[in-house]
């Protein structure tokens, strides 16, 4: 009986790994996921597959660590950085504490030949502090939500017998918002953000779950509804033009879309122009708490980019990352 460890293109996965890379994932995170929905999340991406750091023992999958490429424009300049993500080791296999950390540098390392010497993940709470001791990875920042409630009744009183009243006083001033900030197009432009293209954007939002919303000629955005605990939440992934206008335009737009299917509107990310309809919360009222980190390669170039670990270099949220 032994481990082992290979690091594989998406490409270079049989279909019996495919289906046990499924198996545990899913074991692992709760989840009904098809093989399908991990072929296309690993292969829609900038180099057409991703790269997967793989735990075997006796020549199955028990552990696997994926590095998914994107394109960014960083500092006026194409890049294509990795997103870290997909990290489990199945329970009974792990008595050595480095599993995590030597399969991600083996996918790392190979995924390196590629160009590709940035990386950036969002770890969930439990596992942000190994990331951070145990492989290095640093500091980007701590990410806010930022809220627009839409069923007050069940968010204050936790039950729905005012919903309808809630969802006509929500709508109408979600409308006044949207009519006060109609000129109120600034942009408050970053140096390092996620660069779409049509091919680009196809691939990113390739799931049914993401709803497409045009806010003008050139402005569009992406929402998911997304069941947390008792509420209907639907999450705000990305808007091209992050203006007042447009941020307050998709608040108005989804709750016409929605109505009372929805219980809450949420942004999550470093916003700087932020519209006053959408209310920071307070960090107790976190669902849990997002650190977004990130890794160079070569540790010597650190100080050359070191503003890749500067959050106000970055225009982020959930389109960055898979947990939406």
């Amino acid at each position: 009986m032994s481990y082992k460890i290979i690091s594989k293109f998406s490409y270079e996965i049989s279909e019996n790994e495919w289906f046990e890379i499924k198996e545990s994932f899913n074991l692992i995170f709760k989840k009904n996921n098809s093989i399908n929905f991990f072929k296309n999340k690993y292969t829609d991406c900038s180099l057409g597959f991703s790269t997967h750091g793989i735990l075997y023992f006796n020549d199955k999958i028990v552990g696997c660590f994926t590095i998914i490429p994107r394109d960014y424009s960083v500092f006026n300049k194409k890049e294509i950085i990795g997103l870290a993500c997909d990290a489990y080791i199945l329970e009974g296999h792990r008595e050595d504490e480095l599993f995590l950390r030597k399969i991600s540098e083996s996918a790392i390392s190979k995924i390196n030949d590629k160009k590709i010497t940035k990386f950036i993940s969002l770890p969930n709470p439990g596992a942000y502090k190994y990331w951070k001791y145990l492989s290095n990875w640093k500091d980007i920042g701590e990410l806010d939500y930022f809220a627009y409630p839409v069923n007050f009744s069940k968010l204050i009183f936790k039950n729905s017998f005012l919903s309808f009243l809630s969802l006509w006083f929500s709508c109408i001033l979600s409308f006044l918002f949207k009519i006060a900030y109609t000129f109120s197009n600034n942009v408050k432009e970053k140096n390092i953000f996620i660069e779409f293209d049509k091919s680009s954007k196809k691939q990113r939002f390739n799931l049914d779950a993401y709803n497409h919303i045009k806010l003008s000629n050139k402005a569009w955005g992406y929402y998911r509804i997304y069941q947390e605990e008792c509420l209907n939440v639907a999450y705000i992934v990305h808007i091209n033009f992050l203006s007042k206008k447009n941020i307050s335009a998709m608040i108005n737009k989804i709750i016409i879309e929605n109505g009372s299917e929805i219980d809450l509107i949420v942004y999550v990310g470093n916003l700087s122009n932020r519209p006053l309809n959408l209310f920071k919360l307070p960090k107790k009222k976190y669902p849990r708490r997002l650190f977004f980190t990130g890794l160079i390669k070569d540790k010597s170039d650190y100080l050359q980019n070191k503003d890749f670990l500067n959050l106000n270099e970055w225009e982020v949220n959930l389109v960055n990352f898979d947990n939406r």
